[in-house]
């Protein structure tokens, strides 16, 4: 019988991916126990996000939110658990995750596709509450260039909730991601309301050998 595979196994994979087909591949692999390996290495990163920036939402019936690389809906999920009475809507670029978020009845819309630094999101223009992305600020992920595109889907004071991982792998994409956020509050399209480091995953990683870190950010649209 084939060992099975750890979850630290299956983060790797999908991480260390060089090609975005690669790393679909590697994401449809993944799929059917992405919950079950998440859980497994105490991934936490979905609850210390809400819990960095969920003073800020607005949480009504009539609020809207996008989660982007939405994956199995699990920072949906967890919005849920918090409290959060609005809609919500998903971007997730691998079929087969998206699937597994579609049959939790999460979601009021959802598209596969693939967010991008050259074209803007498949919605209108200042069409949502809050946008959020969690654990998808990485290479071959979120390309740090889709910001200016996430605030055009924004409302005005619309809220921009994400993390990115503090690990050296991730250090040169997070020097570049601070770049872009620093260009978007210097032109006052957005500003800073809260910054904070968290854990992404509580067990020892197999990268680092200690508990992987994310900083939390939380921006306003201007």
């Amino acid at each position: 019988m084939a060992e099975e595979q750890s979850g630290w196994s299956y983060i790797s994979d999908v991480v260390h991916q060089d090609t975005p087909d690669n790393r679909d591949k590697a994401y449809s692999k993944m799929a059917p126990v992405y919950d079950l390996k998440m859980s497994d290495v105490g991934s936490v990163g979905n609850q210390n996000l809400i819990k960095v920036g969920y003073e800020f939402v607005n949480n009504s019936e009539s609020s809207l939110m996008l989660d982007i690389a939405a994956g199995t809906g699990w920072t949906a999920e967890h919005f849920r658990e918090a409290g959060y009475v609005g809609q919500m809507d998903a971007i997730e670029m691998n079929a087969a995750m998206l699937d597994i978020a579609i049959a939790k009845g999460l979601y009021r819309k959802t598209q596969c596709q693939e967010v991008s630094d050259q074209s803007p999101l498949p919605v209108a223009d200042e069409t949502y509450d809050i946008v959020t992305a969690t654990g998808a600020f990485l290479d071959n992920h979120l390309p740090q260039g889709c910001i200016p595109y996430i605030l055009k889907a924004l409302k005005l004071g619309g809220l921009f909730l994400f993390n990115c991982r503090k690990t050296e792998y991730n250090e040169v994409y997070h020097n570049e991601l601070m770049r872009m956020l620093e260009k978007m509050t210097s032109e006052k399209r957005m500003i800073l309301v809260k910054k904070e480091e968290t854990d992404l995953f509580q067990m020892n990683c197999n990268e680092p050998g200690k508990p992987t870190k994310a900083i939390v950010y939380v921006f306003r649209k201007l």
